[in-house]
């Protein structure tokens, strides 16, 4: 399976000191090497106080939490994971994550690689004999 970043692609962040947690999200605005590097911004938000915090972001699945004290918890979608292969193809059913800790909150430059969380298949064999 080739992935490859689209522009407008959404992808969540997640902030933390250690003592506050903040949600944002960011847009792909650019692209390298035919989709499989993208550029995107990210805004440090003014609540973080320490000096240095932790970054968690993720492609896919669904939105963040909006309880308090769990901001950092994605809500996933329970499907359609049980659909024709032609069908799920258009579904986009992926979820991609980074996290990238310690940063420095007065000059936070980064860059992050994606891991993939994992795909689910199943695969059907037939004896034709």
């Amino acid at each position: 399976v080739n992935l490859t970043w689209e522009i407008g692609d959404v992808i969540n962040l997640v902030f933390t000191d250690g003592i506050n947690t903040f949600q944002d999200a960011t847009t792909v605005t650019a692209l390298l090497n035919n989709g499989r590097r993208a550029e995107f911004e990210i805004v440090v938000p003014e609540g973080i106080t320490s000096p240095t915090f932790n970054l968690y972001g993720y492609y896919g699945g669904g939105p963040l939490s909006t309880v308090i004290g769990e901001e950092g918890i994605a809500n996933l979608p329970s499907g359609p994971w049980g659909m024709p292969m032609p069908v799920l193809e258009l579904e986009d059913l992926v979820m991609l994550r980074f996290a990238a800790t310690n940063l420095d909150a007065n000059s936070p430059e980064l860059s992050v690689s994606f891991q993939h969380v994992g795909s689910l298949f199943k695969i059907f064999l037939e004896n034709l004999r």
